[in-house]
């Protein structure tokens, strides 16, 4: 094994959410406080319905469709990645620091006051709102390939005994198989194909694509045209196969294969992209303090490498590249010859 350091300290986790109380019509973790003798006398339905937390909250954060959600950068914890989701039953989480609850929650949170003062706050209008983008033909699209994406992954079992297992076996990794990866018969080019599949997560954990590579029953790549055996289905841009859990020091790789391989060389904990094109559009979770970005030995390889590299020391991240040894194209095939 490489000489590496590597920190195991354990990543921040979200705790579960808290349990809601119901005060007259509003479910507010905030609401236990508040006796129902003392809530001022106001329709709640219609409050919301003129201030859908959407516009309320996208007036103080950039927000992005993503489907039928809304993400954005957290306002209530220093967030680096779009870890806030609007929902369309108009409720609010985040994947980074637990925040969650509707229109009212937020304003409480956001302005600091209690649930009195932000109900006058948003009956009285005194809130800046910013129109709501409905869906697009774009959005539903996209949506439309991550649901894809979903079925194949739910319709996907776990490696033991398949082909899949067989194929990266053969590639000298040894180590326990990750749940990110599973084995499915997909048809594709007109046959029904073992295939290995790999689940692209988004940066707040939700899936977001499938990466599947084809084989043959006997745990070799497919023969098919042009050579070309893997295909992603979904939306790729931010999200990773996340091969290890998240850690303070995390290891970047292109591929699935060259992924496993740097576990097994180095002890590092390892997310992989699904090409060295995706490499610099990984986001990483806060907990994520540095980073060692391995890439494979050709050109590609390094500008991804330092695209990569610049991307996350601009976020203040320590960053260290690290190459196959000399002779080598990529990690597994380092891998595969220490393996002999």
């Amino acid at each position: 094994m490489r000489e590496f350091s590597y920190s195991a300290t354990p990543a921040y986790r979200a705790g579960p959410m808290k349990q809601q109380t119901v005060v007259a019509g509003h479910y507010s973790r905030y609401g236990a406080k508040w006796g129902r003798a003392e809530l001022p006398p106001i329709d709640f339905d219609r409050l919301r319905g003129a201030n859908p937390l959407a516009a309320v909250a996208g007036a103080a954060v950039k927000l992005v469709r993503a489907g039928n959600l809304l993400k954005g950068a957290c306002p209530f914890h220093e967030d680096n990645s779009p870890s806030f989701t609007v929902y369309p039953d108009q409720r609010y989480h985040c994947f980074g620091c637990g925040a969650h609850g509707d229109v009212v929650d937020f304003v409480m949170a956001l302005h600091r006051v209690g649930y009195g003062e932000a109900l006058s706050l948003l009956d009285g209008g005194q809130l800046p709102k910013v129109p709501v983008r409905e869906p697009s033909g774009d959005d539903r699209e996209r949506q439309q390939r991550i649901d894809e994406a979903a079925a194949i992954w739910a319709n996907s079992g776990p490696l033991s005994g398949t082909p899949a297992e067989t194929y990266l076996r053969r590639r000298a990794i040894t180590i326990p198989l990750p749940d990110c990866l599973r084995f499915a018969r997909l048809r594709f080019r007109n046959a029904c194909r073992p295939c290995l599949v790999a689940l692209v997560q988004s940066p707040n954990g939700d899936p977001q694509a499938v990466h599947r590579i084809f084989l043959t029953e006997s745990g070799g790549k497919a023969d098919l045209p042009g050579g070309k055996v893997k295909f992603s289905l979904g939306v790729l841009a931010g999200g990773a196969i996340r091969l290890s859990p998240v850690a303070p020091e995390m290891g970047l790789c292109a591929s699935v294969e060259d992924g496993l391989s740097l576990i097994e060389l180095t002890a590092l904990p390892v997310w992989a992209v699904t090409g060295d094109p995706s490499m610099d559009k990984l986001f990483l979770p806060d907990a994520v303090r540095s980073v060692v970005i391995g890439h494979d030995a050709d050109q590609s390889g390094r500008d991804a490498a330092e695209r990569t590299a610049q991307r996350h020391l601009a976020r203040g991240l320590r960053v260290r590249t690290l190459a196959p040894l000399d002779g080598f194209k990529d990690f597994n095939a380092e891998l595969m010859e220490a393996r002999k």
